[in-house]
This record gives C-alpha cells, structure tokens and sequence, in this order.
C-alpha cells in the first residue's frame, strides 16, 4: 500500500482508554446517495397508475426490492460494540443481515487501511478505515471512514487496548493493511443486480403466466 510502518509511541498518550464497550456507528451512504436511487426508480412506481397493464407486474416486482434498498440506504446504520472478550456488529433499523458476535479467540490483530477516491469533478478524496482480522483473514470493519490520520490511530488504539484487556490471548498488533473494500462494494452490487434480474425475469414471467390464462379460447378456436 506503500504507506510507512505504524507506530503507536506518540499515539498511545494521546487520549486515555475509553471505559468499554466502545461504541462506533457509521451510516450506509449519504442522504443524496437514496435520492439518486429513488429518482433511478421512479418510472417504476409511475408504472403502477399508468394505462399499460401489461408492464404493471413487471415494474411490482422490480420496485418492491428496490424500495427495501432505498429503506436501507436512507436509514441504516453499521454499529458496531467492542467488548473485553467479543466485538458485536449490527446493521438497522432496516433489517440486513443478522447481528453476528465475533469472539475474542477469533481476532489476530486490527487494521488500519488508507483509501483514497478520485473523481474528475472533484479530484480526490482520502480516508481512513480501522477494524479487526479475524483468524479467517476476514476484515471486519469497526471505524471510519475518518480523517485525518491520527484519529484512525486513535480509534484502533482504543479498541485494541479494550480486546487486550482480558487475561489469556496474545496482545493484537496494529498493522496497515489493504481491505479491499472495492472488492466488498463490488460483491454487493454484483448481489442487488442479481436480484434484480430475478425481479425482472420472475416479473416477465408472471406478465406471461396471467396473460395466457385470461386468453379468450374462442379466439384461438380454428375456422372450418
């Protein structure tokens, strides 16, 4: 990642250990982020007054998981509990997955990751990530994204010193790691788009289906 070694020295008198649990909470997506969705849908909802029945399954079938989406976008928020002998992660109020508990045994160190945006209207953008490795090699986010630097030093610091306070487990090292958010952000698109295709697929279907049984089997009666 080509960022330098971590050191903790300077942070480490910063700011005094937090009583735990520490609580962390970050939103899904800004606010604009469910607007542009909404407005991406819209002809959907459209569809439901509009004369062409034939589209109306099609586009129930489409917005009924695109408007759970727009619910988790608008007001979801990733929490996330730290305990002397467990981390609790929890996504809501609209529901997600279900809380999970990672135990204390299960984490080998915590993470710092460096991310930086570019965008040609507004150049590019950096933060900062911190969270936990499980024995899995799975990164687990608890922090961020925060800025500048020191405070994701300091966020780790904190819940690294409140896991290391229970007797019996090996101190957790703090390292720069890369987590590979793109690849999470691209796994879950890669998901709402498969749903999406389902919707539609299943929409199509079910048009297909109502339309051959209200078929007049008179019209397809052949003349003599």
């Amino acid at each position: 990642m080509g960022k330098r070694s971590l050191s903790l020295a300077t942070a480490a008198a910063a700011n005094p250990i937090e009583t735990p649990p520490l609580r962390f909470s970050t939103r899904w997506a800004p606010w604009y982020v469910a607007l542009i969705c909404a407005a991406i849908v819209s002809p959907f909802y459209a569809a439901y007054t509009g004369p062409n029945d034939e589209f109306t399954g099609i586009a129930i079938a489409i917005s009924i998981p695109a408007t759970y989406l727009l619910l988790q976008l608008a007001c979801n928020t990733h929490r996330v509990r730290v305990y002397p002998d467990r981390i609790r992660v929890s996504d809501g109020p609209v529901p997600h997955w279900f809380p999970r508990t990672i135990p204390r045994a299960e984490i080998q160190s915590c993470y710092l990751d460096y991310i930086v945006q570019s965008s040609k209207r507004r150049g590019h953008s950096d933060y900062y990530l911190a969270g936990v490795v499980t024995t899995q090699s799975e990164f687990v986010k608890i922090a961020g994204p925060l800025s500048p630097e020191d405070a994701a030093v300091d966020a780790a610091r904190q819940f690294a010193a409140v896991l290391d306070s229970q007797s019996g487990h090996r101190p957790l090292e703090i390292r720069w790691e890369s987590s590979d958010r793109a690849s999470s952000m691209r796994l879950l698109v890669a998901v709402w788009l498969a749903l999406f295709l389902v919707a539609i697929l299943s929409g199509a279907y079910w048009e297909l289906s109502r339309s051959h049984r209200s078929a007049d089997p008179r019209k397809l009666e052949m003349p003599l």
